[in-house]
Formats: structure tokens, C-alpha cells, sequence
């Protein structure tokens, strides 16, 4: 038997999910706003402001135009992968090695795909027991331009995250997208 890799563990690829739900693009701006940041040289990570319901339409819609080839040329091949953190967490036990392990897979797989992390804040505050920091290594891997990230947090949240650890709102740094 395969064993899954850990971006099919822990990720749920969005754009293999489209036609089987419909998605209507409630939020067409917000969409055409991410779009746009992910199209940018730099600082191409958007931070999404919101209830991780309204993100995650808004990134079932950009699924569904990468799949229908309704976005610019360099997102055409892309796959949107969304973190499933309920999946990661449910075992408590070596949630590290497991982050770790899925943010392995992603970066090898960089070019390839996007991926969508609802609760972002979660990854910058989950304890570590080694001298490696789950959210530096994500900050790391976005700022140089390994990895694109769809991040999404509430305000009230990123204030919070904000406190114990810069890094999340140095990840997302010039990217932030308001939703209501």
C-alpha cells in the first residue's frame, strides 16, 4: 500500500474539489485582490483578514478560476493546496515533525503549488520542544521566496500573535486583505 504523502495528509487540494461544490464568487474583489498579490514579484503571500469561512470561498473561487484558466499565465498550472489543520492537530503527539514534514513537501513542490493556511496564527504559536521554530521557518521560506502562502487570521487574532511573535506579521508583510 502507497503511503500518503504529507501534503495528502494534511492538505486538501482545492482545485481538485471544483465542480463538485458550487462556488459562487461572493467575494469577486477580494478574489481579483489575491490574485494580484500573488502575481507580485515580491512580498507575494497574501494575509487574508477575516472569518476563515468568508477566506476559504474566497479560495474556492480562485480554485475554481485556475481550474477554468481564468487567472494570469504564471498561477495557470497552479494547485491550491488548503493546510487541513484540524488533521494536523488531532494527534497530539509530534505535531512538529508533522508540520515540518508538510512544510517540507510544499517547498520542494514550490512552483508547483499555493498554499492556503486558515488559522495561520496557529502555526506561529504551537510549542516547540527544538531549536526550530515552525513559524520562522515559514517566514523564512515566504520571504525568500520558496513558498507562496495564502495566510488567514482574524484581526483580533493577528493582534494576539502579534504580541508573543512578530513573525506572523512579518510573513505577510504588505500583503493584507480585509474581509467583512
Amino acid at each position: 500500500m502507497d503511503e500518503q504523502s504529507p501534503l495528502e495528509k494534511y492538505g486538501i487540494d482545492l482545485n481538485a474539489q471544483v465542480g463538485k461544490q458550487e462556488v459562487e464568487d461572493v467575494h469577486e474583489v477580494k478574489v481579483n485582490q489575491v490574485i494580484q498579490a500573488l502575481c507580485r514579484r515580491i512580498k507575494n503571500s497574501p494575509l487574508i483578514l477575516g472569518e476563515a469561512s468568508a477566506a476559504r470561498s474566497v479560495a474556492d473561487s480562485l480554485a475554481r478560476r485556475i481550474v477554468n484558466e481564468e487567472v494570469p499565465e504564471n498561477l495557470l498550472h497552479k494547485r491550491l493546496i488548503a493546510l487541513n489543520i484540524e488533521g494536523l492537530l488531532a494527534e497530539p503527539d509530534e505535531i512538529e515533525n508533522r508540520l515540518q514534514a508538510f512544510m517540507k513537501a510544499a517547498v520542494q513542490k514550490a512552483g508547483e503549488l499555493i498554499l492556503f493556511v486558515p488559522e495561520v496564527q496557529l502555526i506561529f504559536d504551537i510549542e516547540i520542544t527544538s531549536p526550530l521554530d515552525i513559524g520562522f521557518s515559514l517566514t523564512r521560506a515566504v520571504r525568500q521566496g520558496e513558498i507562496q502562502v495564502i495566510g488567514v487570521t482574524t484581526v483580533e487574532q493577528l493582534h494576539l500573535a502579534a504580541e508573543k511573535n512578530s513573525a506572523l506579521i512579518y510573513c505577510f508583510r504588505g500583503s493584507k486583505i480585509q474581509i467583512p
